[in-house]
């Protein structure tokens, strides 16, 4: 059973953001598994890991989607 699951309350509208979203969730479902498996030996290398990828990417292509409205409101 899985600790959270995808619905569409959870969606932002936005394809690309949902995906890493959906993404998220399913290691925050893998690591419930884990620890209940007790198979917890290469947990924090993966989970570190995939949570600096995974910032990266998600922040990365965040601004850059804000970056023309914020052009628009003329943010700097």
């Amino acid at each position: 059973m899985s600790l959270m699951a995808w619905g569409s309350a959870l969606s932002v509208g936005i394809l690309s953001i949902d995906e890493q979203h959906k993404n998220l969730l399913a290691m925050i479902n893998e690591l419930q598994k884990k620890f209940k498996e007790s198979k917890t030996d290469d947990i924090s290398t993966e989970v570190m890991n995939f949570l600096l990828n995974w910032l990266f990417e998600h922040i990365q292509g965040s601004d850059r989607k804000y970056v023309p409205y914020l052009i628009a409101q003329n943010i700097k």
